[in-house]
């Protein structure tokens, strides 16, 4: 078998555009919101910037010493800090075009905030995805007022459960992954299995309980029933129309968070709900001068790493006590 040695006497800028090539397209990822928990934003309490996602490892990087430093070198490859990991671990910055922006419960207000801000009206625009935890839905004409006023192209809304299994609240409210993860589609049909208790505004004989899938069909016509209240005039984009006065162009569906360990991707978060053992839910809250840029660290650690630690869920516990991988040593992202 012969080998391509010449390749070490290119020049070097040749080298590095031949493994920038190497490097695939950015694949759809999710970016949560951070911090989980922004309480006052009344008071101006905003999102942490900038939006930014975890990625893959390109193969490139496992390859050898000279592909990852040259990957490093032409931005190719971007890394941050990762307490959890205990090392370095690869990110980009958020693509509106492709990627899903998430908002939690604790945070429902503040998305609000955040686009009703001029200075945000170009990110809102540009959306294409945006996913909420399941209560974020409440009340729905703000949802539809987001989407009516700001986010005009976006395509699909997603409704975030815990899991797939067959029945919980809809106030349910959990911590999203610890690991990398992505959202996942539920299907219809088993949305149609999914039971939702305590959903608001039913009538007495329907015991508040409804699947899923009438969840969802509640939500589109509650978002119609709000914007066919309004005549607006000029660029409507493609969400929803002025004329038919519905969200005829937006998808509304459900996911789950999958985490990848292991090799797979597995459903995470219904072992992580909030307000076990009697507790009302809460959110761990970061103060804002404990708050770290999320270009260059994985800031998600600070408060999803952190829950469940101290009882048996041991998956959680940071793993700095395992050695670090070759890779790792050879570009000296020594754990910290």
């Amino acid at each position: 078998m012969e080998c391509f040695t010449v390749f070490i006497n290119f020049p070097v800028e040749l080298q590095d555009a031949i493994w920038s090539l190497s490097v695939p397209d950015p694949e759809h990822e999710v970016c949560v919101v951070w911090p989980l928990a922004i309480r006052d934003w009344r008071g101006g309490e905003q999102p942490v910037l900038p939006f930014m996602v975890d990625t893959a490892w390109p193969t490139a990087a496992h390859v050898c010493h000279s592909a990852r430093a040259s990957l490093l070198r032409t931005g190719a490859l971007r890394l941050r800090r990762s307490r959890m990991a205990g090392f370095a671990v690869p990110c980009r910055a958020f693509d509106p075009a492709i990627d899903t922006l998430y908002w939690g419960q604790s945070q429902a207000g503040a998305m609000q905030a955040f686009f009703r801000n001029s200075k945000n009206a170009a990110l809102a625009r540009s959306l294409r995805h945006v996913a909420v935890e399941l209560p974020v839905t409440y009340p729905p004409s703000e949802l539809a007022e987001f989407v009516r006023q700001r986010a005009v192209f976006l395509r699909t809304l997603a409704l975030v459960v815990p899991d797939s299994s067959d029945s919980y609240s809809v106030q349910t409210e959990f911590v999203p992954p610890v690991r990398r993860c992505c959202l996942q589609d539920i299907p219809d049909d088993l949305s149609r299995e999914i039971t939702l208790t305590d959903v608001p505004f039913l009538e007495a004989h329907m015991d508040r309980r409804q699947t899923l899938h009438e969840f969802i069909e509640g939500l589109r016509a509650n978002l119609d029933r709000h914007v066919h209240n309004f005549t607006v005039m000029g660029d409507e984009g493609t969400a929803w129309s002025a004329r038919d006065r519905c969200f005829r162009g937006l998808e509304i569906k459900a996911q789950t968070f999958v985490e990848y360990t292991m090799g797979q991707w597995a459903e995470v978060c219904g072992r992580r709900k909030l307000g076990r053992e009697g507790r009302a839910p809460q959110v761990r809250d970061i103060p804002q001068a404990d708050r770290k840029s999320p270009e260059e660290y994985r800031v998600l650690d600070d408060d999803c790493g952190l829950f469940g630690q101290g009882k048996t869920d041991t998956t959680l516990v940071p793993v700095s006590h395992q050695e670090p991988l070759e890779y790792e040593m050879e570009l000296g992202l020594e754990r910290w």
